[in-house]
Formats: C-alpha cells, sequence, structure tokens
C-alpha cells in the first residue's frame, strides 16, 4: 500500500476538524482527542524536515570520507606546486590577490613550508570537516531518533 503526502495531509486535515467536534470527542474520548492533537502537532513540526534513513546517512559519510581524503591530496599537491616550483610567480601574485585569499595563503610566505601548508589545509578543510561531523552525528543515532528533525515551537523555520 503506497502512501502519498496528499493523503496524509488530508488526513490530518480531517483529523483537525473532528477533533474540534463535541460529538467526536464523545464519541472517542477526550483521551483520545488529545492523543490525535499531539500526533498532529509532532506531524506538523516535522514536516518541513528531510528524511533519510541511517543507511543512506552511512552511504553519504562514506562519499564524504572518500571526496574529503580526493580534495585533500589535491590541495597538497596544488599548495606544495605553487610554493616550490612556482614560488617566484606566487610571491609576485600575492600582493594583488583579494584580502581573504591573501589572508588564507599566509601561512605559505612562512620559513617553514611544510606547516603553512598543513595550516592552509585546516583552514581550507574546516568546513568540509564540520559537514562530516554532522554526517557522523546522524549515521550514529539509534533507529528511529528524529531529535534533529523536531521543530522548535517557538520559531517559524521549523527544523
Amino acid at each position: 500500500m503506497s502512501i502519498s503526502l496528499s493523503d496524509v495531509e488530508g488526513s490530518v486535515r480531517r483529523l483537525k476538524e473532528r477533533i474540534n467536534s463535541k460529538s467526536f470527542t464523545r464519541a472517542v474520548g477526550k483521551g483520545t482527542v488529545n492523543d490525535i492533537e499531539i500526533l498532529i502537532r509532532y506531524y506538523e513540526s516535522t514536516k518541513p524536515c528531510v528524511k533519510v534513513s541511517q543507511c543512506e546517512v552511512r552511504s553519504m559519510y562514506n562519499m564524504y570520507v572518500a571526496a574529503e581524503g580526493n580534495i585533500r591530496r589535491l590541495l597538497e599537491g596544488f599548495l606544495e606546486t605553487m610554493v616550490t616550483i612556482r614560488s617566484r610567480e606566487f610571491a609576485a601574485l600575492y600582493p594583488f590577490m583579494p584580502s581573504d585569499v591573501k589572508d588564507l595563503l599566509k601561512p605559505l610566505l612562512s620559513s617553514n613550508v611544510d606547516e603553512g601548508i598543513r595550516e592552509v589545509l585546516r583552514n581550507l578543510l574546516s568546513n568540509l570537516n564540520q559537514l562530516g561531523s554532522v554526517l557522523l552525528s546522524i549515521a550514529k543515532r539509534e533507529p528511529g531518533d528524529l531529535s534533529g528533525c523536531e521543530g522548535n515551537r517557538n520559531s517559524a523555520g521549523g527544523c
């Protein structure tokens, strides 16, 4: 049996109408009406969230690990080439680079080139590593744990 989003939304709409009816409340009881209200609030708070299975998150994390390694090797090679083979051109171009790029590449001008390359890599990959940490924490969650997806009732954004 396939359930579409429009079927679920239609059911929620009908239940909202029914729980406001006194005859429905008498027929099913106040406890059942309260339970239905809780389920509706939960559905509405999690509706804007994207739901993925832990298997999908593990797969994304594995892809992230492979991509992060490839990016790291590419950047290491690029930075080493820029500093060693093209050092004169790099030094000549550095003053004309945008300030944010200069700030990022400043460690390459240090006397310890290897440490400078490692520092630039750390800075470049810091945002990528944050993504990996989030994916890993989601992949480690217990099945059915939606704690990262429950909407904050005080905000309009949902997730």
